[in-house]
């Protein structure tokens, strides 16, 4: 879908129309809106994939929609259809940093499992020593030579969802410099990040910096464009 997010709407689209009692198709057309900056309707589309399909762990993914939207608690509900899974324990986590619940994310960043010691990404290790911490603020070498693992396969990553995702942790763990860094990527891609610029909890402290401000410029475009392009699409 990279670089053709119009196309892949339309593809959506055409699915749920087609097949409007289908929980995939809502699924589909609401992961394309994500991309395309649109959280309140892809939100909307997860709802209505959910209320179909409450069991299907294919909708995990929705998750994302609601952490980006600042919605951690609904988040929550999306995460579950996955319960148990790495990627669940390590989105969990997340939800409960996004809250400023300390505890919970500490309690549940100890369920996510080590990283191998093949792991190119050490995500695991770089949660656990960010929030060892006694307070956000409080210096940690072993959180400096865990960043310093996780930069470049962050940076790197080919899915700019990922990078903006990413760019959360790294805000809420005291590194603005490097989320910033990262939501640039993610401004210079296809992916629409206007909404969760605004909306997303774990970017907060970066709000107000001279150089965040400027990053809306372009992710407001981004939207304004996609938008601009799926009205031109036959009804």
């Amino acid at each position: 879908m990279r670089g053709e997010t119009i196309k892949a709407y339309q593809q959506a689209d055409a699915l749920v129309k087609r097949n409007p009692g289908s929980s995939f198709a809502h699924f589909a057309r609401s992961y394309v809106l994500r991309y395309g900056g649109q959280l309140e309707e892809s939100a909307q589309e997860c709802n209505t994939a959910y209320s179909l399909d409450q069991g299907n762990v294919g909708l995990r993914s929705c998750a994302l929609t609601f952490l980006l939207m600042g919605d951690p608690e609904r988040a929550l509900d999306f995460v579950r259809v996955d319960a148990g899974s790495v990627w669940a324990r390590r989105i969990t986590t997340m939800i409960f940093m996004s809250e400023g619940n300390l505890p919970e994310a500490r309690a549940a960043s100890q369920k996510i499992p080590l990283d191998g010691a093949d792991s190119r990404l050490k995500f695991t290790t770089f949660m656990r020593a960010c929030l060892a911490r006694p307070t956000m603020q409080s210096p940690s070498a072993e959180l400096d030579a865990a960043t310093k693992d996780v930069e470049s396969p962050t940076l790197t990553n080919p899915d700019p969802e990922n990078r903006i995702i990413f760019a959360g942790d790294m805000a809420f763990c005291g590194n603005k410099d490097l989320a910033l860094r990262l939501l640039k990527t993610v401004v210079e891609s296809p992916y629409c990040a206007y909404t969760a610029l605004q909306k997303d909890n774990l970017l907060a402290s970066l709000r107000g910096m001279p150089e965040f401000e400027q990053l809306l410029i372009p992710a407001k475009q981004c939207g304004d464009n996609f938008n601009a392009e799926r009205a031109k699409l036959s009804p």
